[in-house]
Parts: structure tokens; C-alpha cells; sequence
């Protein structure tokens, strides 16, 4: 899938991308990796809202993911 990929974090207003991935068919995935061994509902409903805003964030820089 991936023609080519960025190991890097780029700085935003309120946030950071760590991984971007850009498609052959010029699609964008982002990946934000963050390692947790024990999670409670509330701290995976957390992460879905954080999840949910950087979407939102990546979208307004040019389109949808």
C-alpha cells in the first residue's frame, strides 16, 4: 500500500504527528503511536475523542483521511 513513509513528528497547534504514511494513490494515514499495557473504559474512550480530534485536525489540512 504504502509508496512512502515518514518516521518523523510533525508539530501542530495542540498536538504532534508521529508516522505519516502517503498512498500510491495519494491517500494519507497518520499514526499516532502511543503504548499502554493497562487501559481502563474511560482511558480508550479518552483516546477515541483525542483520535476523533486529530482526524478532524489532518482533514483541515487537505481533505478527508
Amino acid at each position: 500500500m504504502a509508496a512512502f513513509y515518514v518516521a518523523v513528528s510533525i508539530a501542530l497547534q495542540s498536538a504532534d504527528l508521529d508516522h505519516v504514511v502517503v498512498t500510491r494513490e495519494g491517500g494519507v494515514v497518520v499514526i499516532d503511536s502511543k503504548f499502554h499495557t493497562d487501559l481502563t473504559s474511560t482511558q480508550v474512550a479518552d483516546m477515541v475523542r483525542a483520535a476523533a480530534r486529530a482526524r478532524s485536525r489532518a482533514e483541515a489540512l487537505g481533505g478527508p483521511c
